[in-house]
């Protein structure tokens, strides 16, 4: 039986580790995940524009199209972890942890930003200087090379 300092078996993980146990992650496999997620995410976005054409997308329900987008992304890595597999999932070599996969792409896209007007005060708000810029071969260029930065 778990201890009720330790709540309930099903709860998921509510705060951060402090210093003197948080698990040192592997992070061999974290790295070419996190550029397929930030590449990836930025093109979809360039899809999901291209899609409207020239229209704007309907406000529904008080959202844009641009916050839909982004709530879908957070919503498609949403789970619910036991702290016994989350520890183990973090000092294996596995990807990122959900949180961190959806937080720590979209705090790096200038659309993220415009979508939902996120301020310097804001918790996920980082410099526009430090956010990390993926390029790709951009497929309507006049040469087979052009390259651009994501949005």
């Amino acid at each position: 039986m778990l201890s009720s300092s330790r709540g309930p078996p099903s709860s998921p993980i509510s705060s951060t580790p402090t210093r003197s146990h948080r698990p040192e992650r592997a992070g061999k496999g974290d790295v070419g995940e996190n550029i397929a997620d930030a590449g990836g995410l930025a093109l979809s976005l360039d899809a999901y524009h291209a899609s409207l054409g020239c229209r704007a997308a309907p406000v529904i329900d008080g959202t844009t199209g641009d916050q839909r987008f982004f709530l879908s992304w957070a919503q498609i890595w949403r789970v619910k972890t036991r702290e016994v597999a989350a520890r183990k999932k973090v000092v294996s070599d596995f990807p990122s942890p959900e949180k961190f996969r959806v937080n720590g792409i979209v705090r790096n896209m200038d659309a993220w930003y415009r979508a939902f007007d996120i301020k310097p005060t804001d918790k996920l708000y980082k410099p526009a200087d430090d956010r990390v810029k993926i390029w790709w071969v951009e497929p309507e260029a006049t040469g087979p090379w052009r390259t651009r930065s994501s949005p």
